[in-house]
């Protein structure tokens, strides 16, 4: 055990309990990344086979799987607040500009995110993963790394838009298990 996660003999990481979800996060480009690991199936969600989980999955490999090592299923699920879209008072042709420009995002990002405009005016992404379990640090580390990368040009296009940045405060973290 070390923490939330179990570690296995070849130091590959899982929940500890099915009921657990280990939670992460990172800043990235002024922004807050949230990870969360969790175990089994995901309730009401669609979760997407990462085409790097078959790079860094032991299931091909003898060596890394023994026949007596259960591979299971899990999800990694990110969350971010992206910024927010500025007010009318600070101009209407910004924050017009900025809509449309989100809007166009709906339909550009990958199919494993979802891109949402929260009641307060701050775009959010979430991503959800299927990953094998146990999966390795340098695995876990890759996945999220690969989509910080893919929203690169995202954030690139939104911070010349004019969508500020959003400062969130600490208690905004994710609880470490739910």
């Amino acid at each position: 055990m070390l923490g939330p996660f179990s570690v296995d003999p070849e130091g590959r990481l899982s929940p500890a309990r099915p009921d657990l979800a280990p939670v992460f996060s990172v800043r990235w480009r002024g922004r807050t990344i949230h990870a969360r690991l969790s175990q089994g199936a995901a309730p009401n969600a669609s979760l997407h086979a990462s085409p790097r989980a078959r790079l860094h999955s032991p299931l091909h490999s003898p060596l890394h799987s023994p026949p007596h090592s259960p591979l299971g299923e899990g999800h990694l699920r990110i969350r971010s607040i992206l910024g927010r879209i500025p007010s009318t008072a600070s101009g209407p042709a910004v924050r017009e500009a900025c809509l449309t420009l989100f809007r166009g995002f709906l339909t550009a990002v990958p199919e494993t995110w979802t891109m949402r405009l929260l009641p307060d005016h701050r775009p959010q992404v979430e991503a959800a993963l299927a990953v094998a379990l146990p999966i390795t640090v340098t695995g876990l580390l890759t996945e999220l790394t690969a989509f910080l990368l893919d929203l690169a040009p995202y954030l690139d296009v939104m911070d010349d838009a004019g969508i500020s940045l959003v400062t969130e405060p600490s208690s905004s973290m994710p609880a470490a298990v739910r």
